[in-house]
């Protein structure tokens, strides 16, 4: 019985700290969550460039250098890697834009990158550049944690 109650308290100790809801998350946070995470997970390959993609989006085209998703929401997203700056390891520099509804650079290590959203009524488009990859979508407002956490593990 004892064993039991263990486990059990060691199960609920997991399950509240484990696991973190993002959709009440800052930009900073979810950047800091999920961006600045060295992700190993890859689950796309082509072109010689690998990343992965998040479960729930699904490729509606994909060529060469690009691709273009959309998530269950109907939220479209389009990547874009710069191989000729990674071949030519061109450094990228950033200016925060404070016009911009977010804006702010992004280092991590030797990896450089920034995000930029900008509001549209109702809806935010997403600029976001980190090593070499960049992704851009137009999204409702509702759904832009969401957008940045996908955003953030493709990236």
């Amino acid at each position: 019985m004892k064993k039991v109650i263990v486990l059990l308290s060691l199960l609920s100790l997991f399950l509240i700290t484990g696991c973190t809801n993002l959709n009440t998350l800052s930009i900073d946070k979810i950047i800091e969550t999920v961006i600045k995470k060295d992700n190993k997970l890859k689950n796309v390959n082509f072109e010689g460039y690998s990343y992965y993609v998040p479960k729930g989006l699904k490729f509606l085209n994909k060529k060469e250098y690009n691709a273009y998703l959309s998530d269950f929401n109907n939220n479209h997203y389009y990547i874009y890697v710069d191989v000729v700056s990674k071949h030519s390891k061109i450094k990228h520099k950033y200016k925060v834009n404070k016009d911009a509804y977010y804006s702010k650079a992004i280092k991590n290590k030797n990896k450089f990158g920034y995000l930029e959203i900008n509001e549209y009524k109702d809806n935010c488009f997403i600029e976001a550049m980190y090593n070499y990859m960049k992704v851009e979508a137009y999204v409702n407002k509702d759904n832009l944690n969401d957008a940045l956490t996908n955003i953030g593990m493709m990236l």
